[in-house]
């Protein structure tokens, strides 16, 4: 499905905003692999082979961080 830039850039803005406001952090640091051993939640990675948003190599990275 092809969304309009703007539509995309509108929805990113309020997502940041909310998980900022509700979460105390900016999405747009986050460092995974960094901060994977301080998770004490069980977290479940799943993504396509033909993924072109999350790479797959990013689940692989990260995993044994935790």
């Amino acid at each position: 499905m092809n969304l309009p830039k703007m539509v995309v850039t509108m929805a990113f803005k309020m997502i940041k905003s909310t998980v900022q406001k509700k979460a105390k952090f900016d999405i747009e640091k986050l460092q995974p692999i960094k901060n994977a051993p301080k998770c004490f939640i069980p977290a479940m990675f799943a993504h396509g082979e033909e993924d072109d948003f999350i790479n797959p190599s990013h689940s692989k990275e990260v995993s044994p961080c935790f």
